[in-house]
């Protein structure tokens, strides 16, 4: 049998007009987790999911300090997702960007 391609959602999650590089997130829910989408500096749009690698909290995003800080223990990860300080063992799940004109949406994650 032929094992069938799982599909994911493509979910329309903000403007690229909106974002500064490294200011605030957008934060939304994709596939019922919480999930944010930022500006890199280079104003390339990332998205992960918030859920830190090493218990599963929710991180969140500092943007004064540029990075994604976990309040259980201390984990910190920079805007591209790695890991830059505590426990995690490896980066934040990224998510898939696609832009559309103006328009980020979120469709998958990164493999």
């Amino acid at each position: 049998p032929v094992a069938k391609e799982e599909v994911q959602p493509k979910v329309l999650v903000t403007q690229a007009s909106t974002l500064a590089p490294l200011g605030e997130a957008v934060f939304f829910d994709y596939q019922e987790a919480p999930a944010a989408l930022i500006a890199l500096a280079d104003g390339t749009p990332k998205a992960y999911y918030l859920a830190c690698t090493h218990f599963g909290c929710i991180v969140k995003w500092r943007p004064d300090e540029q990075a994604f800080y976990c309040p259980c223990h201390a984990g910190v990860f920079a805007p591209d997702g790695t890991v830059v300080a505590g426990p995690p063992p490896k980066p934040l799940i990224e998510l898939n960007v696609v832009q559309e004109g103006d328009d980020l949406y979120v469709e998958g994650t990164v493999s």
